[in-house]
């Protein structure tokens, strides 16, 4: 059979083409291949493992990057709570609900070829975007964003690259590479595109999300963004992530347990979810099981920076600073960031390293004007040395600053010996967090 007819869709394998309502979806041909899977085995769970086997005949590749297809046919079949298409079964795979029938061949004059090698291409250069992305170096998130911006030039209604280019520039601010006025106008016409081509897209209510958390400070809004990506795909592995970074920033810990354990349902063995989880935990204080899930990172990428970074902090609290100042020194060697350095300062202090700490400040505040943009940076190691009121001058000149690491403010252990201070109840009434 090479027809499939459903609701007011036509699917015709050998011209491998939808109609919908007489018009032609633009899919491109793994997307297709995906929804002509689902409409073969209408009314029967798929499965993720199925679907990945089949439709990439066993090449390695992250089901993030089936969620983004299912996300695409979604989009593309217009689906609403009257019309609705495809059901997630919370952590198996896919069913396709509407009823199929199936005929014999119609073959159309489509032109189809032509398009689908132009999107084809478009969806290669994403996936080149997304694989130096998650890499969440300097020079990897440039490099992501000039595929994202090729992916666009090939195929401007592509949502996706326009939310994953406004993630890179939120990466690359919040690590301290571009400036928080910088950031605001490298986004600004990405969030204008993304918003109006894809109000009911994920990965787009995904990245309003991020920017109203980091750049606006705005939690209930972000929250309504994420809350929004998971309603339209329960399987959004970014929407997930950055909603329980905002609950434990809340000290809303049961619900971002309760996330976190999503998190690993769909991504079991992914580096960059194995880190986020590690991160939930050291920042709810459970350090024994970040430590468990940051080794488990570190056994698929031995000199992943970030789990690195994050074995280090979580060995300082468990007082483990000698095992902590190697992690973090090999983290540093990884990639050189003023945070990483920062917590080395730290580990200084603590030991009684006090010249050793002092060095690490200068080497800092050489590097910045005036500390900007890393004032936050240079108050967790004054703290360490036990200067209180050096520490919360430089946190108050954080604010003005916009430095995106005061989001943790309640949660952070690197202000512990402060946390009852007034000024830190100030600051984080005037971040806005709840």
């Amino acid at each position: 059979m090479k027809i499939y007819k459903f609701r007011n869709c036509q699917l015709n394998t050998l011209e491998r083409s939808v109609l919908k309502d007489g018009k032609r979806l633009d899919l491109t041909p793994k997307t297709f291949d995906v929804l002509q899977l689902l409409v073969e085995n209408a009314g029967e769970v798929v499965t993720k493992d199925r679907i990945l086997g089949t439709v990439w005949d066993g090449s390695f590749v992250e089901e993030s990057n089936l969620a983004v297809h299912i996300s695409r046919l979604r989009r593309a079949l217009n689906e609403s709570a009257a019309e609705h298409y495809i059901e997630t079964v919370v952590g198996t795979g896919y069913r396709f609900i509407s009823t199929v029938e199936a005929g014999e061949n119609i073959v159309l004059d489509t032109g189809f070829t032509t398009k689908s090698s132009t999107y084809s291409e478009s969806h290669r250069l994403y996936l080149k975007g997304k694989f130096f992305q998650e890499k969440e170096t300097r020079v990897a998130l440039e490099k992501a964003v000039e595929y994202f911006q090729k992916s666009i030039s090939l195929d401007p209604i592509n949502i996706q690259a326009y939310a994953e280019i406004v993630h890179c520039y939120r990466l690359l601010y919040t690590r301290d590479h571009i400036s928080y006025s910088e950031v605001q106008s490298k986004i600004s016409p990405y969030i204008t595109s993304a918003a109006t081509l894809g109000q009911d897209d994920d990965n787009v209510q995904t990245a309003l999300g991020r920017v109203s958390i980091t750049l606006e400070w705005n939690f209930s809004s972000a929250e309504k963004h994420f809350r929004r990506a998971i309603e339209i795909n329960p399987d959004n592995r970014d929407a997930h992530r950055s909603l329980s970074m905002l609950l434990v920033y809340s000290k809303r810990f049961p619900e971002a347990l309760g996330l976190a354990k999503k998190m690993l349902s769909i991504s079991p063995i992914s580096v960059i979810n194995l880190i986020d989880v590690g991160r939930l935990f050291y920042l709810m204080g459970m350090y024994d099981t970040a430590v468990n899930h940051l080794n488990e990172a570190l056994e698929l990428d031995p000199s992943n920076h970030a789990a690195l970074s994050l074995l280090g902090v979580s060995h300082i609290e468990m007082e483990s600073f000698n095992k902590a100042l190697a992690f973090l020194e090999q983290s540093y060697l990884a990639q050189k960031t003023f945070g990483i350095n920062s917590r080395i300062g730290m580990i200084f202090a603590l030991l009684g390293r006090k010249d050793d700490a002092r060095k690490i400040i200068k080497q800092i505040e050489e590097q910045t004007i005036d500390g900007a943009k890393h004032s936050i940076k240079l108050a967790r190691i004054y703290a360490a040395l036990g200067e209180k009121d050096k520490a919360l001058d430089l946190l108050e000149r954080s604010f003005d600053e916009h430095e995106s690491d005061l989001l943790a403010l309640r949660v952070d252990p690197a202000w512990k010996t402060i946390r009852n201070h007034d000024l830190l109840k100030v600051l984080t009434k005037r971040i806005g967090i709840p």
